[in-house]
């Protein structure tokens, strides 16, 4: 019984050969790209902002708000010291399809949020909005589960366009 010394084998001689060649050129695209100056999309390092605290924000919406603007300043780092960011949330439910019996079939949250990062240098503040769409639910427990999902999605696009609209008047 002949036992093969790797997988390559276990095929006929044709097959390993293409399998072997396969693996070689993945190694060598491999060391390609990390030797050319490639870099991820989303980088490692922060956007050159220094070292963030972010305040507490109230409300379901400032919870979730405030973990992902957390997340976002992590990468921030710098010998000076911390700035702080306050934000403060403004919500409204607008019914956009409401049915004869007055039921309603599909909802939108509209969001804006007013920040202020407030530092040593001066302070930059700005305005964004979102605004997330959900249907009604058939039933108060998934109407609730369905609000809980769009003001987790509001919150998450609202701490990327703060970030965003951050680094952009930085840049200035």
């Amino acid at each position: 019984m002949r036992l093969p010394l790797l997988f390559f084998w276990q095929k006929s001689p044709r097959q390993a050969s293409a399998r072997v060649s396969a693996v070689f050129v993945w190694l060598f695209s491999v060391f390609l790209l990390s030797s050319c100056g490639f870099t991820p999309l989303y980088g490692t390092s922060g956007g050159n902002l220094g070292p963030i605290n972010v305040a507490q924000i109230d409300t379901r919406i400032g919870y979730f708000l405030h973990e992902k603007l957390e997340a976002h300043s992590v990468l921030e780092r710098g010998t000076t010291s911390p700035r702080t960011l306050n934000v403060v949330l403004r919500k409204e439910h607008k019914d956009t399809n409401l049915r004869s019996d007055g039921f309603r079939t599909r909802i939108q949250i509209v969001v804006f949020a007013h920040y202020e990062l407030i530092g040593a240098s001066g302070k930059i503040e700005g305005d964004v909005s979102t605004t997330i769409g959900y249907d009604g639910g058939a039933d108060a427990g998934s109407e609730i589960a369905l609000s809980l999902d769009a003001e987790e999605r509001a919150a998450n696009q609202l701490a990327d366009k703060i970030w965003v609209d951050l680094l952009n008047k930085t840049r200035q």
